[in-house]
């Protein structure tokens, strides 16, 4: 995939976006993922706190989509990828300065982070996660040293790893309004939890469910200040008991095979189809966000260019109308 035909006929091996995608799919990500599953196992509240972070941003809509789902390079997700969201969490783990040491319950590993991204300055500051310390301080250095340099040309959080030292993969793609979004937002959350969970003067009466409700404020999103607002119809929605406020109960069954059944459908999600056949016909005019852990609705913002002067155009009108008016995975 990297080799390339040039105008003179000679043969060059030059990476491109296709074939960047495979060696992270098929090297980075199982290195990675090998990595983090021992680093678990010495750090047992890590997962748990990881899934907690995920489902705080996620229900910001600031969490990106699967991997997999994304097949398209030309549009990929400008927001936290779950890979990313470890690496962070991993460092409050390995370097847990100023606190004496690091988290061992999910709930503190979770205030961490949030504190994390509020009160750091991404400009000045790379995440070095040093696993099984496989870099020297001389590597150290040179990274750092590298980073000041190339400041302006790396992405807007910049996360080193032994494998990956120069180009931080798992974050290329994360633009700086969802870094500067997420820090208003850890800022926030930050403030209420310290208010809810520290401040001697709330008392609550021994009412436990207030308490419970007023932390779960911290996982609810406004809604309103988006453009447009995509509803799903909950039967579509193979996750919705995933979601926060979920009222419908998960029940597990034994599986059995039915006569007219061909194949059994496992790990197919027809919200995340749908979403990417929205980015890839219309993400150059919009973003569509969703909450990947059962999101009801998808949220569109318009991209600045779309309110540029523009030439009508009846065929793509008529094209937007029929694609929206025969997916049935909307709500009436």
């Amino acid at each position: 995939m990297k080799q390339q035909l040039g105008a003179d006929g000679v043969l060059r091996v030059r990476d491109n976006k296709e074939s960047l995608r495979l060696e992270k799919e098929s090297l980075l990500l199982p290195q990675l993922t090998s990595t983090l599953h021992s680093f678990h196992r010495q750090y047992p509240a890590f997962g748990i706190t990881c899934r907690i972070v995920k489902q705080w941003l996620a229900s910001h809509l600031l969490l990106a989509s699967p991997l997999r789902y994304n097949r398209n390079p030309e549009q990929e997700d400008c927001r936290f990828t779950e890979e990313s969201v470890e690496l962070l969490v991993a460092q409050l783990f390995m370097d847990f300065a100023p606190y004496l040491n690091p988290p061992n319950e999910p709930q503190t590993g979770f205030l961490r982070f949030i504190s994390l991204l509020s009160k750091s300055d991404w400009r000045s500051t790379p995440i070095i996660v040093n696993f099984h310390e496989k870099m020297t301080p001389a590597d150290i250095s040179a990274v750092e040293l590298d980073f000041v340099k190339r400041r302006d040309q790396l992405p807007a959080i910049f996360i080193c790893t032994p494998e990956d030292k120069a180009s931080s993969i798992w974050t290329k793609n994360l633009a700086p309004v969802t870094v500067n979004r997420s820090k208003v937002i850890a800022t926030k959350t930050l403030a209420v939890l310290e208010e809810t969970l520290l401040h001697e003067g709330k008392k609550y009466d021994g009412h436990e469910t207030c308490l419970k409700e007023d932390i779960r404020g911290i996982f609810r999103h406004d809604d309103s200040r988006y453009s447009v607002i995509i509803r799903l119809k909950k039967e579509m929605n193979p996750r919705r008991t995933e979601q926060l406020d979920s009222q419908t109960p998960l029940k597990f069954t034994e599986y059995s095979k039915t006569p007219k059944e061909f194949m059994p459908i496992v790990d197919f999600d027809p919200v995340q189809v749908y979403l990417q056949e929205l980015r890839d016909t219309f993400g150059h005019l919009a973003l569509f966000l969703h909450n990947n852990y059962g999101g009801s609705y998808i949220a569109v913002v318009w991209k600045p260019e779309v309110y540029q002067e523009q030439h009508f155009s009846v065929r793509f009108c008529m094209i937007f109308i029929k694609y929206l008016s025969t997916v049935n995975i909307l709500s009436v």
